[in-house]
């Protein structure tokens, strides 16, 4: 892969992210409708995203990430969905968490900077609840014949 960051220690910003999206998606593509068909987590292509760096693509570069601006980190989520969606929502999870610290660290840095430098250095991938994270759910899921019915 030539995108691909070939040194551990070697710079991360400049990476044009719709080009590396594009010659990772026909991989994540051909391997969709198999996780879609058995309900199965794309550890593979999460695999690649890490081996990439793409989990520090929206961390500033002065922190080491990649300094993706956030419309540009929304441009490859949109290309990455065309080719698996469940990849996409899955990196774009952990994007939002990480958005919204370097949103906090553009105003407080002290305050999570060396959090966002071990999410680079150590390749961390962010999770959370995301559905209890600040409101209160007013969605309701029943069981149905052949599956789920959601309102919310």
């Amino acid at each position: 892969m030539s995108a691909v960051r070939q040194n551990p220690s070697s710079t991360r910003s400049g990476v044009d992210l719709i080009a590396l999206i594009s010659e990772l998606g026909p991989r994540f593509a051909a391997r969709a409708a198999e996780h879609d068909a058995s309900e199965s987590f794309v550890a593979e292509n999460y695999a690649e995203l890490k081996e990439c760096d793409l989990f520090a693509a929206g961390i500033p570069g002065e922190l080491g990430g990649g300094g993706a601006p956030y419309p540009e980190v929304c441009d490859a989520l949109r290309v990455l969905a065309q080719y698996c969606s469940s990849t996409a929502l899955a990196l774009a999870m952990h994007t939002h968490l990480v958005a919204a610290i370097v949103w906090r660290w553009r105003r407080d840095p002290q305050a999570v900077e060396a959090f966002l430098r071990r999410v680079v250095n150590e390749r961390l991938v962010l999770i959370s609840t995301g559905a209890s994270d600040w409101l209160n759910g007013t969605g309701k899921a029943e069981r149905v014949e052949g599956g789920w019915r959601v309102n919310a």
